[in-house]
C-alpha cells in the first residue's frame, strides 16, 4: 500500500514538473511571438497539460520495465535457486538417480554412480543401462520392462544386480516411470534405485543363522538319543567281556564292537557341541598360554610341509572358557586348515582383543557388546566358493572325498562359540586361503 502511495506520488510529481516545463516554454515562445501581453491561461493550458501529461507517461513507462526487469531478474534467480535445491537433493541422495532414453542408454545419472558402479557420472554416459546388469538378472528384468510397457501402467519396480566397476556385484531396489524431455521428443525413463546390498546380507545371514539353528535343535535331540544308546551297547559290551574271557576271536569281536561304539560316542560329542548343549566346565583361562601349549602336537599333525606361526598380543585378556573344549575347537580348525594345503603352506594363529560396541562396530544380533578375545586361524590355502561358506558350519558338510573327513570339525568349533555366547566369522575366496575368526567373551575381573 504504501509503495502504491509513493508511486501516484512520484507520478504526480512528474505531471508537475512536466507541467511547469512545458509551460514556461510555451510562455517564452508565445512571448517573443506574439508580446507577452497576449499570453493567458487559456494559451497556456493546452502546453501545460501535455508538457505534464507526457513527463507522467514516460516516467510510468520506465517504472514499468524497470519493474518487469526487476520480477524477470527475480524469476531467474528463483530459478537458478531451484535448480540448484533440486541438484543438492539429487547429488545428495543415497539413492541412485538416472535417466535413460528409449534406447537404454544413460542420459543422466547422480554422484551415486560412483558407489553402485564405481564409475563417475560422466563415464556412464552413453552406456547401456543392461550392460551392468547381472548376466543371471537379464531376461528376469527384460521380462518385468516389457510387461510394464505392454501394461501402461505409471511405473514399476523390481529387484537386480548391477556390476561395480572391481567385480563386485550390487543388489539394487529399481522404481521406473516414463520421463519426457523438453529437448527430446521421443520418451525416455526415470529409474530411482536403492542399494539394498547390506539388506540383503543381512538377510541371508539371518536364514542362515535360523538354518544351523533349527538343524543344532534336531541334531542335538538325535545326538541324545545316540549316546543313551551307544550308553547302552558299550555297558553291555563291557559285560560281555567277562563272559567270553579266554575266548581270542569273541574278544576281538567285542573289541571291534567297543571301539566302534567310541567313535561313534566321540561323533555325538561334536554333535552336541554344535546344537550347543554339551556339558562346559567353564572356568578363567589364559587363552595364549593353551594355545602355545598345542604347538608341539599342532606341528606333528600338521606335518613339515605347513609352517605354523602362533602370534599372540601383549596383555591379552583371560577368556571364560572349558578349555578341553577350546582346545579341540583349535586343533579341529588346524585340521581343515592343512586340509586345505595339500602341498602346503602357511598356518597363523593369532589372538587379540577385540571390543564391540554397537555404535562403532555393530555386530550381528547373536551377539551383545562387550569384551571379547578374537582367536584367528588364518591359511594359505584353495579359499572357497561363497556356496561352499554359505553350508561350512552345517554338520557332516565336507568337500572332502567319501571318508577323508567327518564334516563336524568346523561345526563343533562354530557350536563351541555359539554357546559360549561368542561369535564366528569367516573371511575367503578361492585360491586366496581362508581365515576363521572365533569371538570368545572376556572373563569377568576378580
Amino acid at each position: 500500500m504504501v509503495s502504491n502511495v509513493n508511486k501516484w506520488f512520484f507520478l504526480f510529481g512528474m505531471f508537475l514538473c512536466g507541467s511547469v516545463v512545458v509551460g514556461g516554454l510555451a510562455v517564452i515562445n508565445q512571448g517573443a511571438i506574439g508580446g507577452y501581453e497576449n499570453v493567458t491561461i487559456f494559451t497556456l493550458m493546452l502546453p501545460t497539460v501535455l508538457g505534464g501529461v507526457t513527463a507522467a507517461g514516460i516516467t510510468w513507462l520506465l517504472q514499468r520495465n524497470k519493474i518487469r526487469k526487476q520480477q524477470k531478474q527475480a524469476a531467474e534467480n528463483q530459478l537458478l535457486e531451484s535448480e540448484a535445491r533440486y541438484k543438492e537433493i539429487i547429488e545428495g541422495t543415497t539413492d541412485l538417480i538416472s535417466v535413460v532414453d528409449s534406447a537404454g542408454n544413460f542420459t543422466f545419472v547422480n554422484q551415486m554412480a560412483k558407489t553402485v558402479f564405481g564409475l563417475s557420472p560422466e563415464e556412464c554416459l552413453g552406456k547401456s543401462a543392461f550392460d551392468f546388469i547381472h548376466p543371471e538378472d537379464r531376461d528376469t528384468t527384460t521380462r518385468a520392462f516389457q510387461s510394464w510397457l505392454e501394461r501402461k501402467e505409471p511405473g514399476v519396480s523390481f529387484e537386480n544386480r548391477q556390476l561395480h566397476k572391481d567385480g563386485s556385484w550390487r543388489h539394487m531396489q529399481w522404481r521406473i516411470q516414463y520421463y519426457h524431455d523438453d529437448q527430446n521428443d521421443s520418451p525416455g525413463f526415470l529409474s530411482i534405485a536403492r542399494d539394498i546390498t547390506d539388506r540383503k546380507s543381512l538377510e541371508d545371514q539371518l536364514r542362515q543363522a535360523q538354518k544351523l539353528e533349527a538343524v543344532g535343535q534336531l541334531t542335538g535331540g538325535i545326538a541324545h538319543d545316540f549316546n543313551n544308546l551307544l550308553a547302552v551297547m558299550i555297558g553291555n559290551a563291557e559285560l560281555l567281556e567277562e563272559k567270553v574271557a579266554g575266548d581270542g576271536e569273541a574278544e576281538r569281536y567285542l573289541a571291534a564292537i567297543s571301539k566302534s561304539a567310541e567313535r561313534a560316542a566321540s561323533l555325538t560329542d561334536r554333535l552336541l557341541a554344535f546344537s550347543r548343549q554339551q556339558a562346559l566346565l567353564l572356568v578363567r583361562a589364559d587363552i595364549a598360554e593353551l594355545i602355545g601349549g598345542l604347538e608341539d602336537m599342532l606341528r606333528r599333525t600338521l606335518g613339515e610341509t605347513i609352517e605354523l606361526t602362533i602370534e599372540a598380543e601383549k596383555g591379552l585378556w583371560p577368556g571364560l572358557i572349558d578349555p578341553h573344549q577350546f582346545e579341540n575347537a583349535m586343533i579341529n580348525l588346524a585340521i581343515n586348515a592343512r586340509d586345505a594345503m595339500p602341498k602346503g603352506g602357511t598356518l597363523v594363529f593369532s589372538s587379540c582383543n577385540f571390543s564391540a560396541d554397537d555404535d562403532l562396530a555393530p555386530l550381528p544380533e547373536d551377539i551383545a557388546p562387550g569384551d571379547y578375545i578374537g582367536i584367528s586361524v588364518r591359511d594359505s590355502g584353495v579359499g572357497m566358493t561363497p556356496e561352499v561358506q554359505q553350508r561350512v558350519f552345517e554338520p557332516f558338510f565336507t568337500t572332502k572325498g567319501v571318508g577323508e573327513g567327518s564334516g563336524l570339525g568346523l561345526s563343533m568349533a562354530y557350536g563351541f562359540a555359539k554357546q559360549l555366547k561368542g561369535h564366528v566369522e569367516i573371511d575367503s575366496a578361492v585360491g586366496e586361503g581362508t581365515t576363521i575368526t572365533l569371538y570368545l567373551p572376556r572373563a569377568p575381573e576378580e
